[in-house]
């Protein structure tokens, strides 16, 4: 991670990047009426995962792998495909919150 921020910091000369376009900003410092687009992000992410979750055969599933791999193994699933789909979705998720913490942080300075 070290050399990573170091080489960040020598791309960038020793201070912030700037100059985004207004497109990319707009995804985290929009807004669609009085409702910040982050937080319109968020609700739609967790009203999904609610959805997905409480109404789904996906949902057994995951449980089912996350309770015991192996009786899940045993009950016809097929487990490797549902841990992969699993670290799929968060992988995602993770991403589209970098994207919006970078798009938000996009015209802050260092103080």
């Amino acid at each position: 991670m070290s050399a990573f921020r170091g080489a960040a910091l020598l791309f960038a000369a020793g201070g912030p990047i700037s100059g985004f376009e207004p497109s990319f900003t707009w995804w985290g410092q929009g807004k669609i009426g009085p409702a910040p687009i982050p937080v319109i992000i968020f609700l739609s992410a967790a009203a999904l995962a609610h959805i997905t979750l409480r109404y789904t055969r996906y949902r057994r599933q995951v449980y089912a792998v996350g309770g015991n791999p192996e009786a899940a193994r045993l009950s016809g699933l097929n487990v490797n495909r549902i841990i992969a789909s699993v670290y799929v979705i968060m992988g995602f998720f993770a991403g589209l919150g970098s994207f919006v913490l970078a798009a938000a942080r996009s015209c802050w300075r260092r103080g």
